[in-house]
C-alpha cells in the first residue's frame, strides 16, 4: 500500500507514482510497545526502475520481516544532495532513501544493479550447485549435430538420388514406425528404397524384416506376392531363415509364387540358390496350405507348365498326390485345365495313371464332360478301352468304345 505523509500529519493513499519497491530496509520502531502489535515501519525504500525526486513517505505493509544482513546500502545523489544540511555535507538521516543492492547512475537518470557481498557469495554457491547438473546444451548439441546429418542425407537423396544415407540415419525411426514401412515400400514398387532399408534396419533388435501384416505376411512373402526377384535376393543375403516364412493361411513362399503368372524365374532363381545351400527343398516347402493345395497343384491349376516342371525336376516335389475335397490328381486338374502338354507330360514322362479315378469319374470321363476333345483322343489312344480294369468300369468301356468308333 503506497501512502503519503499529508498535511494534518496523517498517512494517506498516494495515488499515483511511478516508483516500484523492490528491496527494503527497515527501522525499528522503539518507542511504541510490542503489545500494540505495530511490527516494523518502512520508511525508506529502494526503486528497482523508474526515478524519483524525493519528499514522500511511502509506507509498505509486507507479510514477512525483511533480513536486512542481506542488504548492502548507499545513499541516492539525489538525496544526498537534497538532504545535506550539515557544514560537513553529511546527508541526513532523517529523510534518505536507502538503494538496497542498487547504485543510481546520474548519466542515465537510472538505477543500475550493484551486488552486495553478501548476494556475491549466494551467487557462487549457486553456480557451484548449477555446475553439477547436466547442462541442457549437450542435448541441444546432439540435436544440432543430427538435424546437421539429416540435412546432409537429403542433399545425397535430392542432388545425387542416392537414398541410402537418409535411410541409414532415420533406420531407428523406421523401424518404431506404426506401419510397416518396409512392407509399403516393396508393394509400392520401390525396389532400390526396399533393398537399402532392408540393409539399414536388419541389425536392429525385433526388426521390421521379420514383422507380419494382418495376413502373416512377412517381408520375404510380399516380395513374393509381388514378384520382386532383387528384393528376394537382398532377404536372403541378410539371413536364408526368412525364406521359411508362412502366413496365416500356411502359404510358403512357393504357394505364394505358384499362385501368380509370369513367375517361372523367380521359381528357378530360388530352386538353384537353396540347392547350392544344399536345403532339402521337398521337405520343407512340399507342403499343403489351409486349401489342401501344394505349390505344384497350384501351378496346374494356373495352367503353369513349365513351373510344374522345374519344382519336379529342380525341387523334386511330389507329383503323386491328390486333392482333398475332389479326389483330383494331377492329371484331372491337367484335364480341367484343358492342358494337354500338361497331361501328356505327366503320363509319358512321369508315368502317371491316366485311368485312376477321383471320387467320381476317369480323367477321360472329365475331359468328355467338358468337351476337350484333344484330351479325349489322346487319353482314348493311350488307353484303349480293352485294357481298361473292369472295376466299375463296364459302362464307361461302352463309351470309350462309342467314342472311339465315332473319332
Amino acid at each position: 500500500i503506497a501512502k503519503k505523509l499529508g498535511e494534518n500529519g496523517s498517512f494517506v493513499n498516494y495515488t499515483a507514482t511511478n516508483v516500484f519497491s523492490n528491496i527494503m530496509t527497515e527501522e525499528k520502531n522503539t518507542k511504541k510497545k510490542q503489545e500494540e502489535n505495530l511490527g516494523y515501519k518502512i520508511r525508506t525504500y529502494a526503486p528497482k526502475i523508474g526515478s524519483y525526486a524525493g519528499g514522500d513517505d511511502i509506507l509498505l505493509v509486507l507479510r514477512t520481516k525483511i533480513n536486512t544482513s542481506a542488504l548492502y546500502s548507499t545513499v541516492c545523489t539525489k538525496c544526498a544532495a537534497n538532504e545535506a544540511i550539515a557544514s560537513n555535507g553529511l546527508p541526513s538521516n532523517k529523510k534518505r532513501s536507502y538503494l538496497g543492492g542498487y547504485v543510481q547512475s546520474d548519466a542515465l537518470d537510472q538505477l543500475v544493479p550493484q551486488t552486495s557481498p553478501a548476494l556475491i557469495k549466494q551467487q557462487k554457491e549457486q553456480s557451484t550447485s548449477v555446475q553439477s547438473v547436466p547442462k541442457q546444451s549437450d542435448q541441444e548439441k546432439d540435436v544440432d549435430d543430427f538435424l546437421a546429418k539429416i540435412q546432409t542425407a537429403i542433399v545425397e537423396l535430392l542432388i545425387k538420388n542416392d537414398s541410402e544415407l537418409l535411410i541409414r540415419r532415420t533406420r531407428v525411426l523406421i523401424n518404431l514406425y506404426e506401419e510397416n514401412l518396409l512392407h509399403k515400400t516393396i508393394e509400392n514398387g520401390h525396389t532400390l528404397f526396399a533393398q537399402q532399408m532392408a540393409n539399414a534396419v536388419s541389425k536392429l533388435s525385433d526388426n521390421i524384416i521379420e514383422k507380419t501384416n494382418a495376413q502373416g505376411e512377412t517381408a520375404i512373402l510380399i516380395a513374393a506376392k509381388f514378384n520382386n526377384r532383387d528384393v528376394l535376393e537382398t532377404l536372403l543375403t541378410l539371413k536364408i531363415d526368412y525364406i521359411y516364412a508362412i502366413d496365416n493361411e500356411r502359404n510358403n513362399i512357393f504357394h505364394v509364387l505358384s499362385k501368380q503368372m509370369g513367375t517361372n524365374e523367380t521359381i528357378e532363381c530360388l530352386l538353384n540358390y537353396l540347392n547350392t545351400k544344399s536345403i532339402n527343398i521337398q521337405e520343407k516347402f512340399d507342403n499343403k496350405n489351409n486349401d489342401e493345395l501344394t505349390p505344384i497343384q497350384l501351378l496346374i491349376k494356373n495352367n503353369n507348365f513349365d513351373g510344374v516342371k522345374m519344382l519336379i525336376k529342380l525341387g523334386k516335389f511330389t507329383f503323386d498326390v491328390n486333392e482333398g475335397a475332389t479326389g483330383d490328381s494331377l492329371i484331372h486338374l491337367a484335364v480341367r485345365n484343358n492342358s494337354l502338354i500338361t497331361v501328356q507330360y505327366l503320363i509319358d514322362e512321369l508315368k502317371l495313371d491316366g485311368c485312376m479315378s477321383n471320387h467320381q469319374m476317369k480323367p477321360y470321363d472329365l475331359a468328355r464332360s467338358l468337351n476337350h476333345q484333344d484330351i479325349c483322343d489322346y487319353l482314348n489312344a493311350k488307353y484303349p478301352p480293352h485294357i481298361e480294369t473292369d472295376s466299375g468300369g463296364d459302362s464307361d468301356s461302352d463309351d470309350t468304345s462309342e467314342d472311339s468308333e465315332n473319332s
